[in-house]
């Protein structure tokens, strides 16, 4: 098998079990995803948290779990450490990454709050096309590692 195909196969692989490692993060992750998205929309609209739900004037959103973008997060570290060299690359890249999935993962939620609040639309509508912003966001930030990478062992 040529490293190509034993690479796809490794992430394929990988990318499950460090998603059943990640999923318990997501409760721990609710809390900090509504507070800093409520955080991000207090400076636009008049809000306020209590625990999980963000309230707005015509509108009460609720971050759970699946809010919290453990999924492609998972998805994302399963690249880093199939192309990681070392564990300092490893660091690098998870860093990068998770950084900038979190912030598109808090610009989604904004988005959902802000549109659902203005918008005629259903929230539903809403919420479900948002939600496709955090796929490009990983995509960029599995471009922006490997060219980090590059980067990184060409010095």
């Amino acid at each position: 098998m040529d490293k190509w195909k034993k690479t796809i196969l490794k992430f394929f692989i990988l990318t499950p079990i460090v998603y059943v490692i990640m999923k318990p993060f997501e409760n721990f992750l609710i809390k900090y995803v509504a507070f800093h998205s409520y955080l991000i929309l207090k400076m636009f609209e008049p809000c306020y948290l209590e625990g999980n739900i963000i309230h707005l004037s015509n509108l009460s959103i609720e971050v759970i779990g699946v809010c919290t973008g453990v999924t492609l997060m998972a998805i994302y570290i399963s690249l880093v450490i199939i192309t990681a060299k070392n564990i300092k690359e490893f660091f690098i890249g998870s860093s990068i990454g998770l950084f900038l999935i979190y912030l598109g993962n808090l610009l989604r939620i904004c988005l959902i709050a802000f549109i659902g609040t203005h918008g005629d639309y259903s929230i539903q509508t809403v919420h479900d096309i948002i939600s496709y912003i955090d796929v490009p966001i990983t995509v960029f930030a599995s471009i922006l590692w490997l060219k980090i990478q590059e980067i990184l062992s060409n010095r």
